[in-house]
């Protein structure tokens, strides 16, 4: 089963309700809860956001802010971005919302074991306040990254998402694209990606996917499909559809519902 949507509402909707009503018009059946600058919704605001979705046969997931960073220097921000990670965990909950997407921080001068740990520590701090909060539901995604900066190559992930229940990998194939300076070209490099995320043994793949430029340090800027063919869909979608668990793609293109639209179409027409 595949789900597609945009990360966010789409620009011609005023609100969710109505955003919610144009997917599922349009034949899309998931979104990304965008709270990439700070959870700013009440509880039961996101109760009612989560039963809306529901009833037009919309799958949420959410994303937590860009400025975390699990792994910083300074001891001030390592508990800001805990404490985002676990309001937008409660407020996921109360929606219904799954995964939670986190971008879990960089490298910030030390080498890539240490990060690892690091991060694997605070992370298990915010468990910990998500659990006492009581939203036990939760699930945290920890996304592929793109920058050569940033923390989060697959191997990365995968290591930290064994240490925990709750955790899962959330895949970006463009992050990693860029991350390799393109690299990725054909089927078997795609087929590697996916036969290692599936050693986990998740029941359940969330995907992030759009165009992307990069440079040297990775990734620069995402794009839509019709600006460039890099990295190829329709590669990975002869790829994902071999699969037979659960995977939601969630298009981040700066065409958000058009390209999902794209998606859903090329796997509908890879044999």
């Amino acid at each position: 089963m595949f789900y597609f949507g945009p990360a966010g509402i789409p620009a011609r909707c005023k609100g969710y309700e109505e955003a919610f009503d144009y997917l599922r018009q349009l034949g899309l059946n998931a979104m990304e809860l965008e709270f990439v600058r700070g959870a700013r919704m009440s509880l039961d605001r996101a109760t009612e956001v989560g039963e809306q979705a529901e009833k037009q046969g919309i799958r949420l997931s959410a994303h937590a802010p860009y400025f975390i960073n699990l792994n910083s220097k300074e001891k001030e921000k390592v508990e800001k971005s805990i404490a985002h990670i676990v309001k937008t965990a409660q407020v996921a909950s109360a929606a219904r919302a799954s995964p939670v997407v986190v971008h879990a921080g960089y490298y910030s001068g030390k080498k890539p074991p240490e990060a690892t740990e690091i991060i694997t520590a605070n992370l298990e701090r915010c468990i910990e306040e998500i659990e006492e909060g009581g939203a036990n539901n939760t699930i945290i995604g920890l996304e592929t990254m793109g920058r050569v900066s940033a923390w989060g190559t697959l191997d990365e992930i995968l290591e930290v998402c064994s240490r925990f229940k709750n955790v899962v990998p959330v895949v970006d194939f463009a992050h990693m694209y860029a991350r390799t300076n393109g690299q990725i070209r054909n089927e078997e490099g795609f087929e590697e990606i996916v036969r290692k995320f599936e050693t986990g043994g998740y029941p359940f793949m969330h995907v992030h996917m759009s165009s992307i430029a990069y440079t040297a340090k990775g990734e620069r800027m995402h794009l839509s499909m019709e600006q460039s063919s890099e990295p190829d869909f329709r590669i990975i979608a002869r790829v994902l559809k071999k699969r037979r668990y659960p995977i939601t793609i969630i298009s981040e293109s700066p065409v958000l519902e058009l390209d999902a639209l794209k998606m859903k179409k090329i796997v509908e027409e890879t044999p």
